[in-house]
């Protein structure tokens, strides 16, 4: 066993969601996906079984956890708990980039 791992871009692995979702890296510790919503797209209320942190790259959004919503622009991050539920609607006139990290501990 070694002490690292490296993820090539060769291994990016398109997601079955109705969304633009890529894996970028699949590891024991953590997961990282780059996932986006065309403008008016809406990812309905959902949870995991594990914790997972959004940063917005590009683009405005509408982060929903449980009964708070939240205005999101490039920059902002957002930590969402095992098992609460979340949700996000592109709020924009573009397309609403984020970068997804589930943490699999």
């Amino acid at each position: 066993m070694t002490n690292h791992q490296v993820s090539f871009s060769s291994q990016v692995v398109a997601l079955p969601v109705p969304w633009e979702a890529f894996r970028h890296h699949q590891g024991a510790l953590f997961e990282v996906i780059y996932l986006t919503l065309n403008q008016g797209e809406t990812m309905p209320l959902h949870s995991n079984d594990v914790p997972v942190l959004f940063e917005v790259l590009e683009g405005e959004g509408l982060l929903t956890i449980e009964d708070a919503s939240y205005q999101m622009s490039p920059g902002d991050w957002a930590e969402v708990k095992p098992t609460v539920s979340r949700g996000w609607q592109n709020t924009g006139s573009g397309r609403l980039k984020l970068l997804v990290v589930k943490f699999m501990c």
